[in-house]
Formats: C-alpha cells, sequence, structure tokens
C-alpha cells in the first residue's frame, strides 16, 4: 500500500472520528477526554504520513514505499 493510499484511509477516518465520536460522547458511549485523545492521534497520524509524502525520495534512503516491516 502506498503512502498516498495510507494517508487517504488516515484522513477518512480522522472525518469519521469528527463525525461519530461527538455522538458517542453525548450518548455516554465514550468519554470526551478518550475522543479528543483519538481524534488528535489520527490527526498527528495524517501529518506523519503528509510530511512524508512531501519529502524527496533520496532524503529516505532507507524507506521504501509499499516496504513491509521486517
Amino acid at each position: 500500500m502506498t503512502l498516498t493510499e495510507q494517508l487517504t484511509c488516515a484522513r477518512r477516518e480522522l472525518r469519521l472520528r469528527q463525525r461519530v465520536y461527538p455522538r458517542w460522547v453525548r450518548e455516554k458511549k465514550m468519554k470526551q477526554s478518550m475522543a479528543t485523545y483519538e481524534i488528535a492521534a489520527m490527526e498527528a497520524i495524517c501529518a506523519t504520513l503528509a510530511g512524508l509524502l512531501a519529502v524527496q525520495p533520496d532524503q529516505l534512503p532507507l524507506f521504501k514505499e509499499g516496504a513491509a516491516c521486517p
């Protein structure tokens, strides 16, 4: 899976959390602190992936897009 595909998925998940978590908090299915944390975590993931995409390939000599972790 490419970084672009991962970022697309992470952004979709972020939008889902932003839409669903407030209702879950109102319905007492989730605490506000957890909702805030989980949304912030996904925002950080999106920022990290976007940052990786912005880096030129020669700046990441050990990184190969789509490669699995050993």
